[in-house]
């Protein structure tokens, strides 16, 4: 989803593009590329005209989805949405992409968690260019995080991960951030199945730690809009023997 936001940057970002449009029906890379030559290599998609264009040049499956995701880039400048890309995620996700996981993969509901994590992520950014910076950087360390270690300073270092992508690896020491009610485990997945799967990754989760563990449950969290809600500690952690933790600031260890 981070393509739409690129996009919307770059006009110029014919990657971005291609990753946009090939998920809609009946476009391939020989499609995208041909649509993206036609518009003169630039698809500023803040303006009407571009979308007509567009319309008019992708196969007639997917002129009525496009449709769906048209407004989501037209408020990007109307409504002033350049400082608050977790409204264009979210607005983006609501129109088109959910569904598109539905049919798509069948990992959707973890999927959609995962997305629900980047749209709170981008709490933190002032502009669309800064949320993408640190995006591409975070995404440069994973991919190095598979190499091996040239040296002892390249082995300092962090790799963030989602607890689905953590499976059948380890670490000397592993940090769970959020391990609050409605977070870890999730409301949404509590509400749609129980806690069962949330406990099965719970405990996926805690057992990466090859020697240290740090649970984190901060007792606030800011919202979108600015404002502030206090936490609970996630059930998970007042399930735990009081023996086997070590409190530590915010979080247990």
């Amino acid at each position: 989803v981070c393509t739409v936001l690129r996009l919307l940057v770059n006009p110029s970002d014919e990657l971005a593009f291609a990753r946009l449009v090939e998920m809609f029906p009946k476009v391939g890379k020989k499609t995208s590329h041909k649509i993206f030559r036609k518009l003169g290599g630039r698809i500023n998609l803040q303006r009407e005209e571009t979308h007509d264009q567009l319309v008019a040049a992708l196969p007639a499956a997917a002129r009525d989805e496009w449709e769906k995701v048209k407004p989501v880039f037209l408020a990007y400048r109307e409504d002033s949405l350049q400082n608050d890309p977790g409204e264009i995620i979210f607005r983006f996700n609501k129109a088109f992409y959910t569904e598109y996981m539905v049919e798509s993969f069948d990992n959707h509901k973890f999927r959609a968690e995962d997305l629900d994590g980047l749209i709170d992520f981008t709490v933190k950014f002032d502009s669309t260019e800064s949320f993408l910076s640190e995006i591409a950087l975070l995404t440069n360390l994973d991919a190095d995080s598979g190499k091996a270690p040239a040296d002892e300073e390249d082995r300092d270092s962090i790799r963030l991960s989602t607890v689905h992508q953590a499976k059948g690896l380890e670490w000397k020491a592993v940090f769970v951030l959020f391990v609050n009610e409605d977070m870890f485990p999730s409301k949404k997945a509590i509400e749609e199945a129980g806690d069962a799967e949330e406990r099965r990754l719970f405990y996926v989760a805690v057992t990466r730690a090859e020697d240290e563990l740090f649970l984190c449950s901060p007792m606030v969290r800011r919202q979108r809009d600015g404002g502030m809600i206090f936490l609970d500690p996630s059930r998970f952690l007042t399930e735990i023997p009081e023996s086997m933790l070590q409190p530590d600031g915010g979080g247990f260890h």
